[in-house]
Order: C-alpha cells, then sequence, then structure tokens
C-alpha cells in the first residue's frame, strides 16, 4: 500500500473553499465545472445515449465515511461537522485541510472497514485524533484508491499536530506498515518501517542505493504508453548522455551528438538537450544529475553556440500497433476539437456582436438623454448612472461567454478521457450554441415551468428537462439573462419562449440562420415578438502542435516500411489565424440584441426619469458617493469599449450643485 500527500496551494482565506471543494470531488468523484450547469456533458453527444453511457462508466464512489474524535461517523454527519469547525478556524491555522491518497495493487481489493481503520490509523500515527478524516474509495482506475481529507482542527476550532514534530512523512510510513501488517497487503519495495512481533520497527538493512538514471517523469511515461513512440527524455538517456560522457570539451560534445540529430543549448539558467529542429527538449538534470549545467560549465568551461547542424530527429515507434491505434484515435479527436473550437469562436465573434450593439445604444440614451429639460446636475447624474448600467452589462456578458466557452472547453478534456471516440455524434458536436437572449431592463416574474417540463436549479443555472426526462441533457437552460437551447425540438423551443415571455417580457433569438427561423415562426404562433440576433459563421480551424504531427508522421513511415496499410485517414491542418477572424467582426450585422431597448420601453424610462426629476425624487448623493469611491480606487477606467464621455467640468459642476442642495 502506498500512501502520498497530494500538496495544495489553497491555505489561509480559501482554506474552506478548498475543503468543501475536495470533499465535493470525495463524494461525486467528479469536479463541479461550469458544463454541469449547462447540462454540456459528453454522454449528450453519444450515439449510445445517456443511459448506455452511464452503463459504460465504471463504478467511481464505492463507499464514504467519516472518524472526528476518535468516533465513526456516517458522510454526512463529519460533513457538519467539518462546516461546524471550519466557522470555528483561527486565522493562525494556515492550512487546515490535507489531501492524502491511498492506493493498493491492482489485483489486491480493500473494503470499507478497512477504509475505516486506515483512517484511524492515520490518525494515530499523525497524531490528530482530536481533528477529523473524512474518506472516500474510488474505484474509477485500474486500481481502487481512498481519498482522506485530514481536517487538522478539533472542536473548538484549535490547530492539532499532523505528524509528530512536523514528520507527516515518518507518520505515513509507519501507518503503512501497520495497515499493510493488518490486512495483508503486500508490502512495498523499499519500505522504512515493518512490523514485527507486534511492534513497528525500522527496517533492519536497507538495500544500498544503486547508481541509477533520473527517473522519467510519470507524465512522459504515460504519453508513451499512450502513443506507442519513444520519448525524447529516454532517447537522451539512452543514446545521448554515453555520448557527454565520452566528450572533453563543448565542441566535442556537439560534434558527437549532431550526428544523433540533437545538441545542448543553453536555456535560461541552464541547460537542455534539444532535437535539431526545436520540438523536442529535455533539461540536463532531468537526464542525468551528474551532466547537470553547472557540473557541465566547471569541466568544459563557458558555453558557445554550437556550429555544426544537427542532422534531422526521427521519434522511434516502440509498439506499432499501438501507435496505428493512436493516430486513428489522434485523427478522430482532432476533428473534434476542430469542432469545438469553431463553436468558441462563432461564440466569441457573437459577444463582439453584442458589445457592439450596446456601445451604439449607449450612445442613442445619451444624445436622448441631453434633448430632455431640466436640472443639469441630474441630467448629468443620469448620464453617469447610465454609463454604470451599461459597465454592469458590459460584464454580464463578458461573464455569459467566458463560462460558456469554458463548458466546451471542459468537453475537450472529457473527449481526451474516453476511449472509444466513435460512440460521439461529430456533427452534433459542432452544432452552433442557440439561445434566447432577453431584455435585460425588465425584472422577472416568478418561476413557473411550461406544461410538459420541470425546473431544476444547478449551481447558478436552472435546467429546464421534459417530465419523463428523455433525453440526455435538459431541454433548455436558463442562465443569466440567457437561455441556452439544447433540444431543437419545436415544442422544447416553444417551452422556452413561453418561458421568456412569462419572466422576461421580450426576446431575441440568436445562433444559425435555421434556428432563428424557428424561433420567429414560433414565435409568431405564440404572439411573442422575437428579434433577430447577429448571425455568425466561422469557418473550422483546426490546431496542431508540430510535435505531435513529428509523432504522427513517424508512425506512418514505420507503417509504410512495415507493409501496413495507412490506417490513419489524411486530415487537413491549418493554423488558427485568430486576428484574421477577429477582423472580421466589423462584419457581423449590427440588429436586435439584448444590448438594444425597444423604443417604447425607452420612451418609458424617460418619461419616467421626467417624472422623477419633476417631484425632486431623485437622490443626487447616490452616484456622488459611486464617483468618490472611484476616485479613492485611482478614477474608473473605460471597460470593453463603453467610454464615459462626460466632461469633468459638468463633473464638478454636478457635484457643487449637488453638495449645495444636500446643505
Amino acid at each position: 500500500m502506498v500512501i502520498v500527500e497530494k500538496p495544495a496551494k489553497e491555505t489561509g482565506s480559501n482554506a474552506s473553499r478548498y475543503a468543501r471543494s475536495l470533499a465535493r470531488y470525495m463524494e461525486t468523484a467528479k469536479r463541479s465545472t461550469p458544463a454541469e450547469e449547462y447540462g454540456l456533458t459528453l454522454s449528450r453527444y453519444m450515439a449510445a445515449g445517456r443511459e448506455a453511457a452511464r452503463q459504460a462508466q465504471a463504478e467511481r464512489v464505492l463507499a464514504t465515511g467519516g472518524l472526528a474524535g476518535g468516533q465513526v461517523l456516517a458522510w454526512d454527519a463529519a460533513l457538519l461537522e467539518l462546516e461546524q469547525r471550519m466557522a470555528k478556524r483561527s486565522s493562525r491555522s494556515k492550512k487546515p485541510a490535507r489531501h492524502l491518497v491511498g492506493s493498493v495493487h491492482t489485483e489486491e481489493d480493500i473494503t470499507p472497514e478497512a477504509c475505516a481503520d486506515t483512517a484511524a490509523t492515520l490518525a494515530d500515527e499523525l497524531g490528530c485524533k482530536a481533528g477529523i478524516i473524512m474518506w472516500a474509495l474510488h474505484g474509477d482506475t485500474d486500481n481502487r484508491h481512498i481519498h482522506f481529507l485530514v481536517l487538522t482542527l478539533d472542536e473548538h476550532g484549535a490547530a492539532t499536530p499532523f505528524g509528530r514534530d512536523g514528520r507527516s512523512h515518518e507518520a505515513m510510513q509507519r501507518a503503512m506498515a501497520r495497515i499493510e501488517h493488518a490486512h495483508g497487503f503486500a508490502r512495498e519495495a523499499g519500505a522504512r518501517y515493518e512490523v514485527r512481533d507486534g511492534r513497528v520497527e525500522r527496517t533492519a538493512s536497507m538495500p544500498p542505493r544503486a547508481k541509477k538514471r533520473a527517473a522519467i517523469n510519470p507524465y512522459v511515461l504515460q504519453s508513451e504508453e499512450e502513443t506507442g513512440v519513444e520519448s525524447f527524455t529516454r532517447y537522451a538517456q539512452e543514446l545521448l548522455v554515453p555520448q557527454l560522457e565520452r566528450a572533453a570539451s563543448w565542441d566535442e560534445a556537439q560534434a558527437l551528438l549532431a550526428p544523433l540529430g540533437a545538441q545542448v543549448v543553453k536555456a535560461g539558467s541552464g541547460g537542455e538537450m534539444r532535437s535539431g529542429d526545436g520540438l523536442h527538449r529535455v533539461k540536463l538534470s532531468n537526464v542525468d544529475r551528474a551532466l547537470s549545467w553547472a557540473r557541465l560549465t566547471r569541466r568544459w568551461g563557458e558555453w558557445s553556440q554550437p556550429t555544426i547542424e544537427p542532422e534531422p530527429y526521427e521519434p522511434r515507434v516502440l509498439y506499432p500497433e499501438r501507435a496505428s491505434r493512436w493516430a486513428e484515435r489522434d485523427t478522430k479527436a482532432e476533428t473534434l476539437h476542430a469542432a469545438l473550437q469553431g463553436r468558441v469562436e462563432r461564440l466569441r465573434l457573437e459577444r463582439k456582436s453584442l458589445l457592439s450593439d450596446l456601445r451604439a445604444d449607449l450612445a442613442a440614451r445619451r444624445a436622448e438623454l441631453g434633448e430632455l429639460a431640466g436640472d443639469p446636475a441630474d441630467l448629468a447624474k443620469l448620464q453617469a448612472g447610465l454609463a454604470a448600467i451599461a459597465n454592469r452589462r458590459v460584464t454580464a456578458i463578458n461573464a455569459e461567454y467566458r463560462d460558456r466557452i469554458a463548458a466546451l472547453r471542459e468537453l475537450r478534456s472529457e473527449i481526451d478521457e474516453i476511449d472509444n471516440l466513435d460512440d460521439i455524434v461529430s456533427d452534433d458536436l459542432g452544432a452552433q450554441d442557440c439561445s434566447l437572449v432577453i431584455d435585460w431592463a425588465t425584472c422577472p416574474a416568478d418561476r413557473i415551468p411550461p406544461a410538459g417540463f420541470v425546473a431544476v436549479p444547478v449551481g447558478a443555472s436552472v435546467q429546464y428537462w421534459r417530465d419523463d426526462l428523455r433525453g440526455s441533457a435538459p431541454a433548455f437552460v436558463e442562465r443569466g439573462d440567457r437561455i441556452w437551447i439544447n433540444d431543437s425540438a419545436d415544442d422544447a423551443v416553444r417551452a422556452a419562449l413561453i418561458v421568456a415571455r412569462t419572466r422576461y417580457g421580450t426576446v431575441a433569438a440568436y445562433g444559425d440562420p435555421a434556428f432563428v427561423a424557428q424561433a420567429r415562426r414560433l414565435g409568431r404562433e405564440l404572439g411573442i415578438e422575437v428579434q433577430e440576433g447577429a448571425a455568425t459563421t466561422v469557418p473550422l480551424a483546426r490546431q496542431r502542435s508540430p510535435r505531435i504531427q513529428q509523432r504522427r508522421d513517424a508512425v506512418r513511415r514505420s507503417n509504410a516500411a512495415a507493409g501496413h496499410p495507412q490506417a490513419m485517414p489524411e486530415v487537413a491542418s491549418a493554423a488558427a489565424e485568430r486576428h484574421r477572424l477577429a477582423n472580421q467582426a466589423h462584419a457581423v450585422p449590427h440588429r436586435a440584441s439584448a444590448g438594444s431597448m425597444p423604443e417604447h420601453q425607452r420612451r418609458a424610462i424617460l418619461a419616467r426619469a421626467a417624472r422623477q426629476l419633476a417631484e425632486d425624487d431623485w437622490d443626487p448623493r447616490e452616484y456622488d458617493r459611486a464617483a468618490a469611491s472611484s476616485k479613492r480606487r485611482g478614477g474608473e477606467r473605460p471597460r470593453d469599449g463603453v467610454e464615459r464621455t462626460l466632461p469633468s467640468s459638468r463633473t464638478h459642476q454636478a457635484r457643487a450643485e449637488a453638495a449645495g442642495r444636500s446643505r
């Protein structure tokens, strides 16, 4: 058995949030993400459907439990106790929550009783019996593993030890020996402690340490296993290091490495081995500690730029069959990633269109306010208030699109983790993100789900599911002032329009032309005026790492040399030119959108403002306080192109008159 501590950066003020987030992950084996709020799970795009995807997924959380003050607790009771103690936490307790992970060998099994005993043993060895240890047994990997949340706070909120004299690593080593002895787990090689005659004692004789090369990074090893192609780190250790050991100077070293397609170069304060094309590199200290940059410069003197051009470097294929499967999967993943990237680019252009509409609408309203007759000071404050409202709207627009784009990017990570990509429907994955944008100036009414649908709050959004929960995702999701459509069927879009009319009154449709036409057609049937949002079209931009492309080429050449058929379909690859796409934003038509207010509503608001001025019902100090706080912060800068055009002279005049009226 192995028990390790996972380092956490969340300390001090973020400790409570880290503890809650870790507990939520341990309970569900799934991190809370924006994609869940939008209903964007990968099973939605899988041909097998949600139920088949759920059955194919391995069982994640097998058992949970807790331990507080030496007493065994259920998970919910331990979580409640954790919240109470975190509320009493002293500010001196900078790192009260620790994350430990214990794993057993693939062929070994661990029961919930053994998990509870492991938690008790850890509490005893770490000296934190007065604290809380929550545990969760996960089975989502080849070997079962236990997550421990160790809260080093007693019932009064005071800190408890985490390892006697701060030696937590030694305490975990002793706990491992006790657990292995009690439950019959296989001992780990090189363990520091063992149980003899019922006592935990130091291992009698430690095997002498033999000189060995530096360990290869686990991510590099994982990449070799997945791709079947040799890493540059292994290539350097096996072929390049012997050449460096033979060399007596920098020139000789470069001459020996050049035929092998590599060279030694300076990088920052150290050095690295680099392939001739510069795509592959590894730090010298990660290859062999005896060949660090400091030792080489002491041995050979100051480094000079190599004058010999290295030969081309070609990665070696270790496992041809595995490499071919990886290349096929990579081709499929590239297509899916390109589809998601196209959706991201469309959302970016749509956001630019919304902000452009907002700027134009703000200018029109300022002009209308300028035509009103009234106290100049109050009119100036109305102008300032209008700019503040626009700034808040800009912040809301950026937040909406930022979260939606983050949800799409999470789908990319899910694609990278799934084995069989053929179950994903590429056409659905690349569909446009259709939505209904509601008027930001109105106050929403109470939420009443349409007939045939149920409303389920999830985080900051509300998901509307069909009564029979048909489908792998909610029909539509209300988040902020936008309703995102997942199901383009007429009944789902009709229900979304009813929600928009009931709660907000007005709506604009965004997405591909087919969806906009569908929304306007259904709106006419329901008597709802649906404004047409800006249409955005972005070509799919495929991005490929040069290193990945080189690996694919190596696999292709290996297959050709072995006489195997080329099982990798060619996929066009072109670098995404973001600046060119951004330049296309000016061509997006500026039509009615969430940033535009209908004429009758604009006139109603102006009339109401005029009545407030006539009745002297406007508080002139409201924006004075805002201006003062802005001045203390060093002034307010324009955000996202929303400019504050109020002249400074009028600002001072408005403040002076407001001060006189307040006196």
